[in-house]
């Protein structure tokens, strides 16, 4: 197809419980994201936490910017700043 890939977004990176805040559970394993960046030459634009209440969000059509998980818009922002720099250097 020849699409360039601009880089990698690793989903449901972690899951942190809200009476837990400051400690992250890779249930998924950890830095996955980051090894297929690297054999796909490319940069690791962001890793998104696993945060129920985002797809909950969803289905009720909201935006992640509606709900209160910071941790998850910052992540996205990450991904739109990365995805940004990687279109202007092209």
């Amino acid at each position: 197809m020849n699409v360039p890939i601009l880089g990698v977004v690793e989903n449901m990176s972690w899951f942190t419980p809200k009476s837990h805040p400051d400690e992250k559970y890779f249930i998924f394993g950890k830095g996955g994201g980051n090894i297929l960046a690297l054999e796909l030459k490319t940069s690791l634009l962001a890793q998104i936490p696993l945060v129920a209440e985002v797809g909950e969000a969803a289905e009720k059509g909201l935006s992640i910017y509606d709900q209160s998980e910071i941790q998850v818009v910052e992540a996205f922002e990450k991904v739109a700043e990365g995805l940004a720099y990687q279109m202007t250097a092209q």
